[in-house]
């Protein structure tokens, strides 16, 4: 029997995409025609938000980082986060690339949507093949 367990870990995919953004960000800010002190302010601001983003989404520190994909049945999944496990149905506006895989994913009460971006790199390249047959025969 195939396995269905998708374990996540942290994408330099995603790492870099952030600290290129913070990067311009940066850049802008820094060529902007504002006193030093208010551009030194808000680069601090940038530099601080950075930090809380890359530990939290990039590291998947934060409580509803999703750090585990289990498929229960043909339409549940189970979706472990660091606060807990919730089971989840694959919603049909998800997208599935070679790339990334941007997955919705609905509480079986239908109450709260859970998005999971997942870059090739947080898996090994065969989990990450597996992942997406596995959604795509849905």
């Amino acid at each position: 029997m195939q396995n269905h367990e998708f374990n996540l870990h942290s994408s330099r995919i995603y790492g870099s995409f952030l600290v290129a953004m913070l990067l311009g960000s940066a850049i802008i800010v820094l060529t902007l025609p504002l006193a030093i002190w208010l551009r030194t302010l808000i680069l601090s601001a940038l530099i601080v938000y950075g930090a809380l983003v890359f530990n939290r989404h990039v590291l998947l520190r934060a409580s509803d980082s999703i750090i585990r994909l289990c498929r229960l049945d043909r339409e549940r999944w189970q979706l472990t986060t660091r606060a807990g496990a919730v089971d989840a149905n694959l919603r049909g506006d998800s997208t599935v690339t070679a790339f990334v895989s941007v997955l919705r994913f609905e509480d079986v009460s239908g109450k709260r949507l859970l998005p999971c971006i997942i870059f090739r790199d947080s898996m090994t390249a065969d989990k990450y093949r597996q992942l997406i047959s596995n959604i795509r025969a849905g």
